[in-house]
């Protein structure tokens, strides 16, 4: 391999890794939500909708992810990429939901329930390893949905084989999303996105390798904010499946016109995004609802909503550096490999 083709490729690794980082960063903010207090300031409803926003980096990762594994997919293809799936998926997803479940239940027993809302409660061991393997302690639902998909992905191969069949199924499932309302953690609810991403990785395998069309740069800009706003002020059911679909273009384009100022490649790629995803909630929520159940005052509040993640998102990134660097091993088997 010649040293152009080498530096081509780990600009487009790099793309993928420093995107990701950035939508792992919205999450964190996506969920830097304040919980519901008597005395927090009434603007901070205002703050709290701005901060969900963040969770539009959802549909973005089931985009980018589905595009990965269907990129130049084929059947004979398919034992390899479970099994690549089995390593980075299914041990993290234990890994992470299992350490989720330790400090769940430690933060309750050191400090009360109080500063875990939306407990779980268990009556017997086997409900805890059902919530465990459910997903309920952790955010990990992601991830869940993600390996759904993975068991199912010769039938999403099927579905999106075809140029123009592919898009008929996108759009029905489409319709589908829309009709029926599915909850957040759903597979039915990102269908069409994750449809989208292996309809584009197998007709358009050089899609996330190279700066999105102006076309699709500028729809995503336009229509994602409007679409966001809708959401916002009428909680509809239709803006809130229009936001999920047009985020993809909308962060990916943004991305290409920053990297067109700034150069990302030349700089470090950030590769904790996995870390950053599957760490952060917990330690956030216990802290802002320690802080706000205390004391709900505006400067309080603001130092939840700021100071809190920032802290948490640092800390992250320290620990995944000090763990991939002592414990490889264990950093792995964390991260999927990645």
């Amino acid at each position: 391999m010649t040293n152009s083709s080498t530096s081509t490729s780990v600009a487009r690794s790099e793309k993928i890794a420093i995107l990701s980082f950035m939508l792992a960063v919205l999450i964190v903010m996506g969920h830097s939500l304040l919980p519901a207090s008597y005395g927090m300031p009434h603007y901070f409803a205002t703050v709290n909708s701005l901060l969900g926003t963040g969770r539009s980096a959802v549909p973005v990762f089931f985009f980018i992810t589905s595009y990965l594994f269907f990129r130049n997919f084929s059947i004979d293809k398919l034992g390899r990429k479970l099994h690549s799936r089995l390593r980075s998926l299914v041990v993290p997803y234990l890994l992470w939901n299992i350490l989720s479940a330790i400090l769940w239940f430690a933060f309750i027993a050191v400090f009360g329930r109080e500063y875990m809302s939306d407990n779980i409660r268990f009556d017997s061991l086997w409900q805890i390893v059902g919530d465990i393997l459910a997903s309920k302690y952790s955010i990990l639902w992601f991830v869940g949905v993600i390996i759904v998909y993975a068991v199912l992905s010769p039938l999403i191969y099927y579905m999106v084989r075809g140029r123009c069949v592919g898009i008929v199924m996108i759009i029905v499932s489409a319709i589908v999303a829309v009709v029926f309302r599915h909850p957040f953690s759903s597979p039915l609810l990102w269908l069409p996105v994750y449809l989208g991403g292996a309809w584009t990785g197998l007709h358009y395998p050089d899609f996330m390798y190279r700066r999105m069309p102006v076309a699709l740069t500028i729809a995503g800009i336009v229509f994602f904010p409007v679409f966001t706003f809708l959401d916002i002020s009428q909680t509809n059911n239709l803006w809130m499946n229009l936001v999920h679909w047009t985020a993809p273009l909308f962060f990916i384009g943004i991305y290409d016109v920053l990297d067109s100022i700034f150069n990302f490649a030349v700089h470090r790629a950030y590769k904790y995004s996995f870390f950053i995803y599957s760490l952060h909630y917990i330690p956030i929520h216990f802290l802002q609802h320690y802080i706000v159940l205390n004391d709900s005052s505006a400067w309080a509040c603001w130092m939840a909503v700021t100071v809190v993640p920032t802290s948490i998102l640092l800390l992250i990134i320290v620990i995944a550096c000090l763990t991939e660097r002592f414990f490889p091993r264990v950093y792995s088997c964390f991260s999927g490999g990645r």
